[in-house]
């Protein structure tokens, strides 16, 4: 600690500053922060626990903006209603990332100066759902006649509730060549969606018209469902790989990552509505078979219940009329069991997902030898049945808990090639925690 506050007794003369706390404490090096100015300081990083916060001192750099500041980075960082944001946001900046730091902006009218200032902004990342304003959370909000525009940025990653990700992306512009991850959260089915849906499209109608118009297409895209136990399903698209036109627009990103994420408050078709209309704005093939799409099932079940998500017969994947369902993720609990078994129930579930070619059991308890027996009569089904069934399945065992012995099954039916362990537990790992086992055991019962 003496170290640290001899280090940064010398702010003054510091380039790079990070710092990473467990708890919520105030500590003498952040409050040493409010010290002296920063005059040399090129980055800064103050990461908090991911439980809670850490609260940013007041006054932070004496209130002085460091003139040579590139890089902010805060997580976790909580701020007093008086703590100095234009000390954090000087013009110089050209990476800010601000994840779960409520309060980062005191009002609407700072978020519209912060982002005028930073015309040299050339990384984005935002997220949290009071990052921004309460403002922002307003169905009706009041966008500015001349937004923000961020004239060199790059990248724009932000995970943010539905409605504030809506009036953020008409609030601030920047260049249609931006790369984009953008993560929506929809989290209550009350409201109004009518003026952030418009907003959404109109965003997304203006980023891709361009494309649309020279004839081009994303061709390799990538959707996965993910059904949790313990977190908000979300449906993730991703799409890169521009191709056709006479030539390249100059005003198309090379890459879209898309994220749509709800609760059980939220009526999944009415997430799904919205984002069939935000498709149909994207640069998509329009019937070319040789185009071929991927889409990925994960879910996985809570080892505390018997009970797997029922997912919609429809699929999210066929958001897109050629996108085949070609990946099924199974992750954890018995839920490799459970998603062959969702397969069988309903006279033509088979046949529909029958496009299926890779199957993904990942973190997995395989040691059971009547697990494998239930896990391979599940698969002969799929794999003979009349109606519908797979054609080819290839199945990768990853990060399993398993002996390379317990794969010789399932390669006699589906062929030495088609089986493959990822990341695996070898014999001698289990030789070695069946003694740690036995030697517990015994513990426990002399106690």
């Amino acid at each position: 600690m003496a170290n640290l506050h001899r280090a940064l007794s010398a702010l003054p003369r510091i380039v790079e500053i990070k710092l990473s706390f467990p708890d919520t404490r105030l500590p003498i090096s952040l409050r040493l922060l409010s010290c002296h100015a920063a005059k040399e300081l090129r980055k800064l990083k103050i990461i908090g626990p991911t439980a809670s916060f850490v609260n940013l001192p007041p006054h932070i750099f004496s209130d002085t903006p460091p003139p040579y500041l590139r890089l902010l980075k805060l997580e976790y960082c909580s701020f007093h209603h008086y703590t100095s944001h234009a000390a954090l946001y000087p013009p110089s900046l050209t990476s800010l990332s601000l994840v779960w730091c409520p309060g980062a902006f005191g009002s609407m009218e700072q978020v519209l100066s912060v982002f005028r200032s930073l015309a040299s902004l050339r990384y984005l990342q935002l997220s949290g759902p009071r990052t921004l304003p309460v403002y922002f959370e307003r169905h009706d909000l009041d966008v500015p006649r001349e937004p923000p525009y961020l004239p060199q940025l790059k990248y724009f990653c932000a995970d943010l509730p539905f409605v504030v990700m809506a009036n953020l992306l008409h609030t601030i512009r920047f260049p249609t060549t931006t790369g984009l991850t953008i993560g929506m959260r929809f989290l209550d089915n009350e409201i109004s969606w009518d003026i952030p849906s418009r907003r959404l499209l109109d965003f997304s109608t203006r980023i891709f018209s361009p494309a649309r118009e020279a004839s081009m297409a994303y061709t390799n895209i990538r959707a996965s469902l993910t059904m949790l136990e313990t977190e908000l399903p979300q449906f993730d698209l991703s799409l890169s790989s521009l191709i056709g036109g006479s030539s390249r627009p100059a005003c198309i990103p090379d890459q879209l990552d898309v994220v749509f994420g709800w609760n059980d408050l939220v009526r999944a078709d009415r997430v799904e509505d919205l984002a069939r209309q935000f498709v149909q704005t994207l640069p998509l093939p329009a019937s070319d078979n040789s185009l071929v799409s991927a889409a990925q099932l994960r879910f996985r079940q809570d080892e505390r219940t018997s009970m797997i998500h029922e997912l919609p017969e429809h699929g999210w994947w066929r958001l897109f009329e050629h996108t085949k369902l070609d990946d099924l993720h199974l992750i954890e609990g018995s839920a490799i069991q459970d998603g062959l078994a969702w397969l069988e129930r309903g006279p033509n579930r088979l046949a529909t997902y029958s496009d299926i070619t890779s199957l993904s059991v990942v973190s997995a308890w395989l040691y059971d030898r009547e697990l494998h027996t239930r896990i391979l009569d599940h698969l002969a089904w799929c794999m003979d049945n009349p109606i519908g069934h797979f054609q080819r399945l290839q199945v990768r065992f990853i990060d399993c808990y398993m002996t390379k012995e317990a794969t010789k099954p399932f390669q006699e039916k589906l062929g030495e090639d088609m089986v493959e362990i990822l990341e695996g537990y070898d014999d001698d790992f289990w030789a070695q925690m069946l003694v740690e086992d036995e030697l517990k055991l015994q513990e426990e019962n002399e106690v």
